[in-house]
């Protein structure tokens, strides 16, 4: 996963990753490998629960 503006950091299998609301943020499985992503989060008082930007690109992502 990766916070933006920092280093990605690998994740393992049963790992729980926090992300502050707002936080621009990606992630996703390495080459040949699965992921599954959970999130668990309150919708605001317009009930919205997440605001999805932009797909990284590969080149992004591979960065």
């Amino acid at each position: 996963m990766q916070r933006a503006g920092e280093k990605p950091v690998e994740v393992s299998a049963g790992d729980a990753v926090w992300f502050e609301p707002g936080e621009r943020h990606w992630h996703g499985a390495a080459a040949g490998g699965p992921m599954v992503h959970l999130a668990v989060q309150l919708a605001d008082d317009t009930g919205n629960a997440a605001t999805w930007l932009e797909p990284v690109t590969d080149a992004e992502y591979d960065a």
